[in-house]
């Protein structure tokens, strides 16, 4: 049987480029592929990305494992990319510490070579 997960109240809703009023000013960056939904939050006066799930740096810059639409996900990550931000931090993995949004472009600014591409049994 499946466990549903119960819904929460929402106290505000937020949209792109709204900016919270704490640190100093927190901009939202929508930013959909791995769901309709996601956002990445900016600490502009800190140079900081907080990225949550657009990509993952396990053991370097990579997609997500998952996407709800992928060429969307893509698209999200080169607009984080375009933004002003030395560090990011990520839902999975280390934080990049320096030119972290060069370093987004550079990663994604290539097609996925895997995006729509069947898994081969190993």
């Amino acid at each position: 049987m499946a466990r549903t997960i119960p819904a929460v109240k929402i106290d505000e809703q937020v949209a792109d480029n709204d900016v919270i009023p704490v640190a100093g000013g927190v901009r939202v960056i929508h930013t959909p592929g791995h769901s309709a939904g996601h956002i990445a939050l900016l600490l502009e006066q800190d140079g900081v990305l907080i990225a949550g799930d657009i990509c993952a740096n396990m053991s370097g810059l990579a997609y997500s494992t998952v996407y709800e639409d992928m060429a969307l996900g893509r698209q999200s990550l080169l607009k984080a990319a375009g933004l002003s931000f030395d560090q990011a931090v990520f839902g999975h993995g280390g934080p990049v510490t320096k030119q972290a949004n060069a370093k987004l472009k550079e990663k994604f600014q290539q097609p996925n070579p895997f995006a729509g591409k069947p898994l081969k049994p190993v």
